[in-house]
């Protein structure tokens, strides 16, 4: 008789979700950075939801998944459009391949645009 054991689920880090998705967003067309910590108190007291690192908000949901929220710093003279939409093609990508698909959505913001 042959029995298959489950292996326990292995808890979801969201430092490593906030390690790839920085990395990723960082190699994205038109992405200068990620908005500092002075911008991102004024946002949490909007938001209000899951867990800060620098401008990346990662919601935990039940059953593993989650959703992860980036506020990004854009170059100047660049499609904004296009450039966020790159950006979360990219975000939901490299999370998909680490995290085999627990990623729900990747919802991207343009917080400012750097005049540099």
């Amino acid at each position: 008789m042959n029995t298959v054991t489950k292996s326990p689920r292995a808890e979801i880090n969201i430092n490593e979700i906030t390690k790839t998705v920085h990395e990723a967003a960082l190699c994205c067309y038109g992405i200068v950075g990620l908005s500092d910590k002075a911008s991102i108190t004024r946002i949490d007291n909007i938001i209000k939801k899951g867990t800060k690192e620098e401008a990346i908000f990662v919601t935990k949901r039940p059953n593993q998944n989650f959703i992860v929220d980036v506020y990004l710093v854009l170059a100047k003279d660049v499609k904004i459009t296009e450039a966020l939409v790159s950006a979360q093609d990219t975000i939901k990508c490299c999370l998909d391949k680490q995290f085999a698909k627990k990623c729900v959505s990747v919802n991207v913001f343009a917080e400012s645009v750097s005049l540099k």
